[in-house]
């Protein structure tokens, strides 16, 4: 991808901050592009902090990722089209991530993520899917 703008919902994010099989590919992916994602993001990630041992995710790597996203509000917007449904229909956190790509309309993003039922629905959404991983 690298330039353009990526969407991040909270598996891409979460690759981002854990070294997993996918995570050189995916960040080297992003190098160069803007990042965007839901304010929502904030909350996922935090909550993760308390989930993990220190360890293994600090709020100093969470807090640095975040610095790279341009935050999106969940307004009124996004909850009307997070709640009309998607095919395959998603759990609640991931129709707002799916739907506030939506509503950003821009014609560059690419939404990343590597939640298969999530990348379903957001293909038949017509949005650009990004997921690399190894062969």
């Amino acid at each position: 991808m690298n330039g353009g703008v990526a969407y991040l919902d909270t598996s891409a994010a979460l690759k981002l901050l854990f070294t997993e099989r996918e995570s050189a590919l995916l960040a080297s992916a992003l190098d160069e592009a803007n990042l965007v994602s839901s304010t929502m993001l904030v909350v996922e990630l935090r909550s993760a902090i308390d989930r993990l041992t220190p360890k293994v995710l600090n709020r100093a790597s969470v807090d640095r990722l975040l610095g790279r996203c341009d935050l999106v509000p969940v307004d009124d917007r996004v909850i009307e089209r997070a709640s009309a449904g998607f095919q395959p229909p998603q759990r609640a956190l991931d129709a707002v991530h799916l739907a506030t790509a939506i509503e950003l309309a821009h014609p560059d993003l690419c939404f990343c993520s590597y939640d298969r039922q999530q990348l379903k629905a957001a293909r038949k959404a017509r949005l650009s899917c990004l997921s690399p991983a190894p062969r």
